[in-house]
């Protein structure tokens, strides 16, 4: 894997990300947004981007709390803080390099073992999705409409965890990898995996995480309320709840997509709910859609670009490049 080969993807990523965008436009009538942008009241920015920040910090934390109960003591702060921002710009391209490249660069800089690390990933996904759907059930109870779709969430999250817990399937599992010819070598990696995963997903550990994840996702949820604050929805309780009900469930939505940072898939959704609930036009709501993905998604996806440039120069090579090479078979 060429660096050239991780650019030609994220410029793809971002020409589709502009795509979404312009079919924004041509939703909501680029004379229509103009006229909303200049109506939008930008002195909210500021707490809007300090919200999403709000967010990565805490989910940051989360790592940290991760990197402890794996036993992963070792991390300068640094290079904690890199690595896990640094994940961030992986979002928006295909084929969930982000994840795998936080392994990589505690295997790089510290000698951690990716059948350690990788769990923690996983248990990020899945505890954010857990604060997310108790975020959304919130918005549920007032507007009656998605349940079986944060059930069936709900669902795959608690069988992910009971895997993980029911200690004599596992190891049926295991011992049946060990026994297939395409899997014996690997025994050893998923036996450490599941040693793993099994003190993430302890009861304590979940209850911790998932509080995180429902605080952090909170922050991001406020900061689509002062978006629609902004562009003269009236301030109510009710406005509350819609804003991180919208960007909760759409969130939801976008990550069990297929398509990197759930591309169109968000926006759609923001867009539909924010005239459907929040009873904006469809020139505001568009808008909306437009404010809210560069200040959370484009946000982030800005900061993860300078940790990883940061970790390209201390490391003295291309990590992405390294990350990709690692990861195919020999």
């Amino acid at each position: 894997m060429k660096s050239r080969s991780f650019r030609t993807r994220l410029i793809l990523s971002l020409f589709f990300g502009l795509a979404v965008f312009v079919g924004l436009l041509l939703y909501g009538d680029i004379s229509g947004i103009g006229s909303s942008l200049a109506r939008f009241r930008w002195s909210l920015l500021p707490a809007i981007l300090g919200l999403t920040l709000f967010n990565y910090v805490v989910r940051f934390l989360k790592w940290q709390y991760y990197l402890g109960l794996a036993g992963i003591r070792n991390v300068r702060l640094a290079d904690s803080v890199n690595i896990f921002f640094a994940g961030l710009v992986m979002t928006i391209t295909p084929g969930k390099l982000g994840e795998w490249l936080k392994s990589y660069l505690l295997k790089e800089r510290y000698g951690t073992p990716v059948s350690v690390s990788a769990p923690i990933v996983l248990a990020e996904r899945v505890t954010d999705a857990y604060g997310m759907i108790l975020l959304s059930s919130l918005g549920l109870f007032l507007f009656k409409d998605g349940w079986v779709f944060v059930i069936l969430l709900s669902a795959l999250g608690f069988a992910i965890t009971a895997m993980f817990r029911w200690r004599p399937a596992a190891r049926w599992c295991i011992g049946a990898a060990g026994r297939m010819p395409l899997l014996r070598r690997h025994t050893p990696f998923i036996a450490s995996f599941y040693e793993s995963a099994y003190t993430l997903f302890s009861p304590r550990a979940l209850a911790i995480s998932v509080a995180m994840g429902f605080v952090s996702w909170l922050g991001e949820g406020i900061a689509m309320y002062f978006v629609l604050l902004g562009l003269g929805a009236p301030h109510s309780a009710e406005l509350i709840v819609q804003g991180v009900f919208i960007l909760s469930v759409t969130s939801l939505a976008g990550a069990v997509a297929i398509l990197p940072g759930g591309l169109g898939v968000v926006e759609g959704g923001i867009t539909g709910l924010a005239q459907s609930l929040v009873g904006l036009s469809r020139e505001a709501a568009a808008t909306a859609t437009l404010i809210i993905r560069i200040g959370t998604l484009w946000f982030g996806v800005a900061i993860g670009l300078v940790a990883l440039v940061i970790l390209t120069r201390r490391m003295g090579r291309n990590v992405v490049a390294d990350a990709e090479a690692a990861r195919k078979p020999a």
